[in-house]
């Protein structure tokens, strides 16, 4: 491992434990039994990870914190030890600026898990500063920022096909992720740039309507058509037009796109002449185009004719380290429109949204910024700040992680695996519910849809309290 970790406890037992069973791990051990002692050996020797008991003689454990924190903000990485249940010393301990923190009595498996959740952080904090060292400086390109090496490799492609005036490109990637503005990215680079761009959501648009929109229509072709009307190809003439998801345009349709593809003319609603067009089409789909070929929904020939140029957008969780920049452009727009000045994210709050999966994609991720600007009034964005349904998804995940530690280290039974799971579970929920419903039980158990009596036979057995969360709220 290579990391270097200070314990601090002023317990002896506890200090030659885990020194005995983190230096069996890999990792550098340094001990002390008071704060004083502590921020001594800090001074001295460069110190990646503090495990800090808060009950210590002389300085306490949060004082050492507030003065490291005060010293420098983000590092090292502090995991406080705390009494049982004292959720309230817990959570001011987070908001100084502790990063995890675990309760006494623990077994060295639980706190291996949060060590091993510290150093994987480190280790990728420090994968990305190498990182900024290599990438060019400048990590914009049209209205797109990224950072990534997949994302700059896609910026490299656009500078090459927008040199090709005609080639039609089919963009592809999960909804979210940036397909149009890669299209507006290629046609702001070609030649094409000072005609117009025009854009059109093919799911957006009944489909007897779709066809008159793309190739317009003559008067009297249909009831309503009382005047000629030009349609979005002749429209975007000498630009770029973008059939965004081209994976729900009707059969019929197809057949007709492929025909202006092939020949470059369009032909109106009704009309009996042939309109040449010079433009670029560029399709996107969130869709696997080549599946609906093989199910006979899209047309084969129309893909083989889209897919000249393909670009593969790839989605936000395969490119994480695109996640805070991004984030912090959000919070510069965000800033202007609602006139707010916070100055970006604490480091806890850069690793929650590091690591949560962001299955909405850049899309998620700007309108969650816009609301946290929008509804917060602070300095620094907190993890406090951060939504809940973000906090509870990054907490399971890296729950699930400690869940298969002890399944490997505990060798369970199934059945002992399975009441393992349906009880943090029900810890989990009844807590959400009385987090929700700030400890009352009997709003919580009609949420459960469960009698009163039941759902406090529950609480009994995991020793959940409702007034703890009338308490801290």
């Amino acid at each position: 491992m290579n990391a270097e970790i200070l314990l601090v406890d002023d317990e002896e037992n506890i200090r030659k434990f885990l020194s005995r069973s983190f230096e069996k791990k890999g990792y550098k051990i340094f001990t002390a039994s008071s704060g004083e002692e502590a921020l001594k050996i800090i001074e001295k020797q460069k110190i990646e990870i503090i495990i800090l008991d808060i009950n210590l003689p002389g300085i306490s454990g949060i004082e050492v914190l507030e003065k490291l924190r005060y010293q420098d903000k983000n590092s090292p990485f502090i995991v406080m030890i705390t009494a049982y249940g004292d959720v309230k010393t817990a959570v001011k301990t987070m908001k100084i600026g502790a990063n995890d923190y675990i309760t006494k009595p623990f077994e060295f498996a639980e706190i291996e898990v949060v060590v091993q959740k510290a150093f994987d952080f480190i280790s990728l904090t420090k994968k990305v500063e190498v990182l900024e060292k290599q990438l060019p400086k400048k990590t914009t390109f049209a209205e797109m920022v990224a950072q990534s090496q997949t994302m700059l490799e896609i910026f490299e492609i656009i500078e090459k096909v927008a040199k090709s005036p005609t080639s039609t490109i089919l963009i592809t990637g999960e909804t979210g992720t940036g397909k149009e503005l890669c299209a507006r990215a290629i046609h702001q680079k070609s030649d094409r740039k000072d005609n117009p761009f025009v854009a059109i959501n093919c799911t957006t648009i009944q489909e007897n309507l779709l066809e008159s929109e793309l190739f317009g229509h003559e008067k009297g072709s249909f009831t309503d058509a009382k005047d000629r009307r030009k349609g979005l190809f002749e429209v975007a003439g000498g630009g770029t037009i973008l059939l965004d998801e081209i994976g729900d345009m009707d059969a019929k349709l197809q057949a007709k796109l492929l025909r202006v593809l092939q020949e470059k003319t369009i032909r109106r609603i009704g009309g009996n002449v042939d309109i040449p067009v010079n433009l670029r089409v560029i399709a996107t789909t969130h869709q696997n185009l080549e599946k609906l070929v093989s199910e006979g929904t899209f047309r084969q020939d129309l893909f083989f004719r889209l897919n000249v140029i393909p670009i593969e957008i790839p989605p936000l969780r395969n490119r994480r380290e695109d996640i805070i920049l991004l984030a912090e452009a959000f919070l510069n727009v965000f800033n202007k429109e609602f006139g707010k000045n916070i100055q970006g994210f604490s480091t806890e709050a850069k690793h929650i949204l590091t690591n949560y999966l962001w299955l909405g994609n850049i899309r998620e991720l700007k309108n969650t910024i816009e609301r946290i600007v929008l509804i917060e009034n602070c300095q620094t964005i907190e993890v406090e700040n951060l939504p809940k349904s973000i906090l509870l998804q990054v907490g399971k995940t890296e729950t699930n992680q400690k869940f298969l530690l002890d399944i490997e280290q505990e060798q369970l039974t199934f059945q002992d695996a399975k009441n393992k799971i349906i009880d943090e579970f029900e810890v989990n929920y009844i807590r959400q519910l009385l987090e929700k419903t700030n400890g009352n039980v009997t709003h919580s158990s009609e949420i459960a849809k469960t009698d009163r009596s039941s759902f406090q036979r529950i609480m009994r057995k995991h020793g959940i309290k409702s007034r703890s969360f009338k308490e801290e709220e």
